[in-house]
């Protein structure tokens, strides 16, 4: 098997919806996913856990990866920290097996969304809120058809949803535009109308300014702007990665034919599309034994 890690797909978190508009409460859910399980299940063998930032650590995003900003800043699994958040830091108590705040409200029911037929995100969302739950929210799952997911998160309708985007994929512009995608606000329509980035409606009014600094800067100058911005993204918690998404899998069986790329055998790069179709001109079909 062989794949390339290429996008993020995300747990938006309604940061207009109370009480979800704190980012405490978000910081908390994000400790509270068990993301190697989501790895070792969702994404099989085909993902290692996500790390707390919105750039990929490998291919040609790593030299703009900080591990150490995701170290000092970041999340991981940590129940323990998620309930001391909520009880240290925000001042919330146990009702039953369910967290409210001082002010009565309840950490749920939240509805979490994804479409259904997208076994691995429904799986991935199901870890979400069995993970989130054994803390102390209440999350429920809801798997409606593509068409009906795509219209309520670009209009900004739902508590959390498990979706992908614009800037997902291996492009010369990521992980820039991934950043611009989960953190401007910059042209997006008004909650209620169809928005094709920034599902949640997110605001941060530094950030502007850091995205247009980074898109004329150096390879250095970007590593340092975009590195505050993930910084910001890891402050407010508007979005919680969930897994890495390969752009291209490749796997072969040498049953029948044999001669198929591979790291010995570079004859042509290992994709489904462009370049890789040269593969098939290639292999040739197995001597019989």
């Amino acid at each position: 098997p062989y794949h390339v890690p290429g996008s993020i797909p995300m747990l938006f978190v309604n940061v207009n919806r109370k009480p979800l508009d704190d980012p405490r409460l978000r910081r908390a859910l994000a400790y509270s996913i068990n993301y190697p399980q989501i790895a070792a299940t969702a994404m099989s063998r085909y993902s290692v856990p996500v790390n707390s930032s919105l750039i990929i650590p490998s291919g040609g995003e790593e030299k703009f990866f900080n591990a150490d900003l995701v170290a000092e800043k970041g999340w991981t699994y940590d129940p323990a920290k998620a309930k001391a958040i909520l009880e240290d830091e925000v001042g919330a108590t146990k009702d039953g097996d369910v967290y409210v705040l001082p002010d009565g409200t309840r950490l749920g029911p939240f509805t979490a969304q994804t479409p259904y037929g997208w076994t691995d995100w429904q799986t991935a969302i199901e870890l979400v809120a069995q993970s989130a739950n054994e803390v102390g929210f209440e999350i429920r799952t809801e798997f409606p058809e593509a068409p009906v997911v795509t219209t309520r998160n670009q209009a900004g309708e739902f508590d959390l949803a498990l979706w992908y985007l614009n800037a997902g994929g291996i492009s010369p512009a990521t992980p820039w535009s991934r950043l611009r995608d989960v953190l401007d606000n910059r042209g997006v329509p008004e909650l209620g109308q169809p928005a094709f980035w920034n599902y949640n409606r997110y605001k941060n009014d530094a950030v502007g300014a850091l995205l247009d600094q980074a898109a004329a800067a150096d390879e250095a100058g970007q590593k340092e702007l975009l590195g505050e911005l993930d910084a910001i993204f890891m402050q407010d918690v508007p979005a919680i990665p969930l897994m890495y998404r390969p752009d291209e899998f490749y796997e072969y069986n040498e049953t029948s034919w044999t001669g198929f790329g591979n790291a010995d055998n570079p004859v042509a790069p290992p994709m489904q599309s462009g370049a890789g179709i040269k593969m098939l001109y290639i292999i040739a079909p197995k001597a019989a034994s």
